[in-house]
């Protein structure tokens, strides 16, 4: 009985993981970009405080928003070597707590020596803030305060004079370093499952000869399992622009059940040398004996034909499938 074949395109074998992870790739990116869109100043000035004391700002509006919080930023400005505890407090309109954030502040400089050299340091962490997110589907205004807690210097002196903060509240806000440290590792995951797909199955035949035609026979098929044939060739220099591969399949009893000829465009390698690949997928309904045979015609330029198949494979994306049946 002869063999019926039909071919289509299906995504029936597509690994589902790497595209889930790009598509959780694009939406971060997105994130990140909206954020950035999105991201409404509402405050930017500068207030000094003295110690023991606190200083209010004008109310702000807490908008609802499905992505992104409200921000608030404050950075002291104090000499070398002295150090600042502060409050940052969100208030009601009626001066009740909705949430606070203490920061002790410092910034330090002195020199060193070793071995003969010598040199200077500096270091300091001065900012502080917090984010806010309303919980409820109404615009609600906030009143941002600053409180100086403690203030002095290094040498264990309290200091009396007032502090300078520069406030910045931004309302959209989203944290960076937890959208990168998101962003890194489904990047990573998206690499290394696509890395995994192209890897799967087993190789259940292979050859390669320093000719223009290769074979091999090998059992495989089945309902379920598709079939990858790559055909790789390395050309000389007087490689014509495009090749032809004609490939057989042939059943248990050696007779021709599938025949087509591919073309193949040329593709530069390296100096003299030229690399081409063809891969083609197969759906043989009835598991048994196939035998795969290639011919790269033009043969005169080929230096090296290699034949391997492969079984039970996912595959990226959508691909032509042969399907032969010959039962």
């Amino acid at each position: 009985m002869a063999a019926t074949k039909s071919s289509q395109k299906t995504s029936r074998f597509v690994e589902r993981s790497p595209l889930i992870a790009f598509v959780a790739l694009v939406m971060l990116v997105l994130a990140g970009a909206f954020s950035l869109i999105n991201k409404q100043t509402l405050v930017e000035q500068t207030v000094a405080v003295l110690p023991g004391t606190s200083a209010s700002l004008d109310p702000i509006e807490l908008n609802p928003k499905w992505i992104g919080a409200l921000r608030v930023d404050v950075t002291a400005s104090i000499p070398t070597n002295r150090w600042v505890t502060y409050e940052v407090q969100l208030l009601d309109t009626e001066n009740n707590p909705i949430g606070s954030a203490v920061k002790q502040a410092w910034r330090e400089s002195g020199t060193w020596q070793e071995d003969g050299e010598s040199g200077s340091w500096q270091e300091q962490d001065l900012k502080g803030g917090i984010d806010i997110r309303s919980n409820t589907r109404q615009t609600e205004p906030i009143i941002i305060a600053i409180s100086v807690l403690n203030y002095g210097n290094t040498a264990g002196l309290e200091v009396s004079e007032a502090v300078t903060f520069r406030v910045t509240a931004q309302d959209g806000a989203i944290d960076g370093r937890y959208l990168w440290v998101g962003f890194v590792a489904v990047f990573l995951f998206w690499i290394l499952s696509s890395m995994a797909t192209g890897k799967s199955g087993k190789t259940v035949a292979h050859r390669f000869i320093d000719d223009s035609d290769a074979g091999v026979r090998a059992v495989m098929g089945g309902a379920n399992s598709l079939i990858h044939v790559r055909v790789n060739t390395t050309t000389d220099e007087t490689s014509p622009r495009q090749f032809r591969i004609d490939l057989y399949i042939k059943d248990g009893n050696g007779e021709k059940i599938y025949f087509r000829r591919f073309p193949l465009d040329r593709r530069f390698a390296s100096k003299d040398v030229y690399r081409q690949t063809l891969n083609v997928y197969f759906l043989l309904k009835q598991r048994a004996s196939y035998g795969f045979y290639v011919e790269v015609l033009p043969d005169g330029p080929v230096d090296h034909t290699g034949l391997i198949i492969r079984e039970n494979i996912n595959t990226r994306q959508a691909v032509e499938v042969i399907t032969i049946d010959n039962s």
